[in-house]
């Protein structure tokens, strides 16, 4: 029975009740009806209580404080607390700068009106004792503002596995290297559990297992890059060698048109110097950022150079001004092809060295056998 219902039937009841008194001509039948009231009131009421009992015990058991799910993560081992020694700081330092200070002004002024050895020592007494009560009062306020910090992390810290030290800089007000100097700070006074950083200190954990995760997820973060960053290496390889080979290739048409002798000769040197280092790098593609002016720069203006040269040819321009210019183009192929050996060598070089340790080692251990003279080999 709900709350309406008990209420309404005893309404019922009551006015049944008064009813039946008044039809009664008998003080018999006002007796019996009086009786008969009084155990229907008495019948209802008990209803009524026993219908307020459930309604209440349904109320209680549905507002009741929820229960604390077994995986939420917990990090304190003891609630950090003001020392009484930090409030004690706070206490005697306020008193003694707020004494110390007062008096140490009278007295310096006195001083300078009536100069007296005493007085000079009781003003560096009070200076003394004004600095320290500073001193006492800073270091307090400074032991009570990081308790109520770390009470401000643990709450912060309640739930969760892992949280940004920039969250909590923000929330505390302070800035992530204190926070970090703060939590090392809880873990070596248990405040805390476990706590660990990453190795850019932006996260603090407290779970082992996400810890772990975060790892993981950083190590194929890194590998994507990695891969990445390879293939736009690959990429830019690539297109610096498609480059290098059509430049070489435009280099060669105009050469074949050149008809002066000395500088076809010059230019075809130095198209097969070029030629050799593109195929080097071809093979070892590797070491294509190794040629990267070559391809992007010295080609590409040998070709525009040559070029020129080439008009000069085919339209038949004579001028002193055409002629040294001429000159100065072949002096430039004899320059070209001295840098362009010195590439090709540069690319060469390692293969040599390698060479040379892979001779060393082995007259070595035919010395170390007894087969050759160690001192020819030192002597060579």
């Amino acid at each position: 029975m709900n709350d309406n219902d008990f209420f309404s039937d005893f309404e019922k009841t009551i006015k049944n009740t008064v009813d039946d008194i008044k039809q009664s001509s008998d003080f018999q039948n006002i007796k019996r009806s009086a009786k008969d009231f009084g155990e229907k009131m008495s019948k209802e009421i008990n209803n009524g209580v026993n219908s307020a009992k459930k309604a209440y015990n349904s109320f209680a058991n549905s507002n009741s404080a929820p229960r604390q799910p077994q995986n939420v993560y917990a990090p304190s081992y003891k609630k950090p607390t003001h020392s009484v020694s930090s409030v004690l700081l706070c206490v005697f330092g306020g008193l003694f700068a707020a004494l110390g200070a007062p008096l140490f002004l009278l007295l310096f002024l006195g001083f300078l009106v009536a100069p007296e050895f005493w007085v000079f020592r009781v003003i560096v007494i009070m200076a003394l004792i004004t600095i320290g009560g500073i001193v006492m009062l800073v270091i307090g306020i400074r032991d009570i503002k990081r308790i109520s910090r770390y009470k401000k992390y643990l709450y912060q810290f309640y739930g969760k596995e892992f949280i940004p030290l920039s969250h909590l800089a923000g929330f505390a007000r302070v800035s992530e290297d204190v926070v970090y100097s703060d939590i090392n700070d809880m873990l070596a006074k248990q405040y805390i559990l476990k706590a660990v950083f990453d190795s850019k200190h932006e996260y603090v954990f407290f779970s082992d297992e996400v810890y772990e995760q975060y790892l993981k997820a950083c190590q194929t973060q890194a590998q994507k890059q990695k891969e990445a960053r390879k293939r736009a290496r690959a990429q830019k390889d690539s297109q610096v060698i498609s480059d290098g080979w059509d430049n070489l290739n435009k280099l060669g048409e105009i050469i074949q048109r050149i008809s002066d002798v000395s500088v076809r000769q010059k230019s075809s040197e130095l198209y097969d110097t070029a030629q050799k280092i593109m195929d080097f790098i071809t093979e070892n593609t590797d070491r294509a950022d190794e040629i990267k002016k070559l391809s992007s720069y010295y080609l590409p203006s040998t070709v525009n150079i040559l070029n020129t040269y080439l008009t000069f040819e085919e339209k038949d321009m004579d001028s002193e001004d055409i002629r040294k210019a001429k000159a100065e183009i072949e002096n430039m192929l004899d320059v070209s092809q001295t840098a362009f050996k010195n590439i090709l060598s540069s690319l060469y070089d390692d293969d040599a060295m390698d060479v040379s340790t892979d001779i060393a080692a082995m007259q070595a251990m035919m010395a170390q056998e007894g087969l050759i003279d160690s001192f020819e080999i030192k002597k060579k």
